[in-house]
């Protein structure tokens, strides 16, 4: 049984506790970039990884009619 007292004292270092990580979640969530600017820089990344895909395929088929596979080997 946790008596009056205890609760209390638990109570008062709970409200400690969140008062002294306050300032820091709040740093936190004021550095992190806002989710429409994540999307929109993970959409480049995307882009980015699909244009070079599109340029090795280009660079495959280039090759496929220059050389033999065979000669590619």
């Amino acid at each position: 049984m946790v008596t009056q007292q205890e609760l209390e004292r638990r109570t008062a270092r709970s409200a400690a506790n969140r008062a002294r990580a306050g300032p820091n979640v709040n740093g936190l969530r004021d550095a992190e970039a806002p989710r429409k600017e994540r999307d929109r820089v993970f959409d480049r990344y995307d882009q980015r990884y699909i244009d070079q895909q599109r340029q090795m395929d280009e660079l495959e088929r280039a090759q496929g009619s220059v050389y033999s596979p065979r000669d590619v080997v």
